[in-house]
């Protein structure tokens, strides 16, 4: 799994894509009322580093992905096994 994340552009590592990512509003704040907050233990809770901009990748280390990412490289390994499509 760790060579598809550096070989080939999917899956890249959006911040979107983190396990850690809560996502919630502050109505205090209505100019920007989107919050992006880290619930990794070390981060405890403090705003995401991001970037939340297109196909910009994250360099944060604490980088996990969401179980919606896993599933989809689950799908992809498996797509692209040497033994994907041939009969058992």
């Amino acid at each position: 799994m760790t060579a598809m994340l550096n070989d080939s552009p999917f899956p890249r590592r959006l911040a979107v894509d983190c396990v850690f990512l809560r996502r919630t509003l502050d109505t205090n704040t209505p100019e920007d009322p989107f919050l992006m907050l880290c619930t990794h233990i070390i981060r405890d809770g403090r705003d995401c580093i991001g970037p939340f901009l297109e196909n910009i990748e994250t360099d944060c280390q604490l980088w996990e992905p969401n179980e919606r990412l896993a599933a989809r490289l689950a799908a992809a390994d498996e797509a692209s096994s040497p033994t994907a499509g041939t009969p058992s």
